[in-house]
């Protein structure tokens, strides 16, 4: 799969997480938010793997690893929160969740992936899977960032 193709894919899966997101807003409490802390971390995170050259891929990978764990942990959490919620959703709710829920996750093993092709990567595709690597994380940040945003919005 080409790098053109994993971007589409990316950006297809914020737009639906986008839409879709919206009916769960007004079941969202503060806890189930990305922490200021946190989001500060995903942000130097990114930036870190941004900015490494070839000679620097073991630090990037370890701090990327470091900030996809942190994902991770929040979509558990959500996933934790939203399960509590399951019987007070009605079946419209309940199958967009799943579907959010699904797309989140879909869209984190593609990050994954690209990770991989980082701690793999040769010297001459160093660039290219570094910059597949920071777009896909960029979409997965910013999917959450509207998920929190969303969610704030309807409290």
């Amino acid at each position: 799969m080409n790098l053109r193709t994993l971007i589409g894919i990316f950006l297809t899966s914020s737009l639906i997480l986008h839409i879709t997101i919206t009916s769960l807003c007004a079941q969202q409490t503060e806890e189930e938010s990305i922490s200021p802390q946190m989001r500060n971390n995903i942000q130097q995170g990114y930036r870190d793997i941004t900015s490494f050259s070839r000679e620097q891929r073991d630090q990037a990978v370890t701090s990327a690893r470091r900030e996809l764990h942190e994902l991770d942990q929040s979509i558990d959490r959500l996933q934790n929160d939203l399960d509590q919620q399951w019987d007070t959703m009605n079946a419209a709710t309940r199958r967009e969740t799943r579907q959010s829920l699904a797309s989140l996750r879909r869209q984190r093993n593609e990050v994954a992936q690209w990770l991989g092709g980082l701690r793999y990567s040769s010297k001459e595709t160093w660039d290219e899977v570094k910059h597949g690597f920071n777009d896909s994380f960029d979409d997965l940040k910013n999917a959450f960032s509207e998920m929190r945003d969303h969610f704030s919005s309807a409290e």
